[in-house]
């Protein structure tokens, strides 16, 4: 019986030891993803500071966007107060070749800039504020850009094959639209 209560305290220390090992990793993980957070804002803020220019920053975004989220096309898109439609500031891939003007309202960009909150649509087919635009468009983040909670555009980053978009990488892409 000495055993089997040797045994059972054997385990539960290494059980114990297990989970504050595990909790230590989780730890690391999120302050491994809060350094890249801080590292980017400083690194973008550092060029931006640089070009005060419209077109460059914006390319300067969808550029360091790039590097850290999965995307086949991207484009920071300006609402036009004359037309309210979606007018295409900086892009690359086929998002800098649109089939279809977007109004606000519209589509899934016109939405996230009426509406001023950023989505993750990992299957786009299945949104219904979708509009297709000639443009193969699989999975998608769309963010708001603001101004003290006043919206002036979006950036959408896309893929043409799916991705399977994180809360992550929509906390990332809303950094960098702000």
């Amino acid at each position: 019986c000495g055993d089997a209560q040797s045994a059972s305290a054997i385990a539960d220390l290494l059980t114990q030891f297990a989970s504050r090992e595990y909790e230590k990793r989780a730890l690391s993980a999120e302050t491994l993803e809060r350094y890249k957070e801080i590292n980017l804002l400083y690194n973008i803020s550092q060029k931006m500071a640089s070009c005060l220019n419209p077109r460059d920053v914006a390319a300067l975004v969808i550029e360091e966007a790039r590097k850290l989220i999965a995307a086949s096309s991207a484009s920071v898109m300006l609402i036009n107060p004359q037309t309210g439609t979606l007018d295409i500031l900086a892009a690359f891939g086929t998002a800098s070749q649109p089939k279809v003007a977007l109004r606000v309202g519209e589509g899934v960009a016109g939405n996230v800039a009426l509406s001023g909150k950023g989505v993750i649509l990992n299957d786009v087919r299945a949104a219904p504020e979708f509009v297709e635009g000639g443009n193969e468009v699989a999975s998608l983040i769309c963010t708001p850009l603001q101004v003290e909670n006043h919206t002036f555009g979006v950036m959408n980053i896309s893929n043409d094959t799916p991705v399977q978009y994180t809360a992550g990488d929509l906390k990332l892409a809303t950094a960098l639209s702000m």
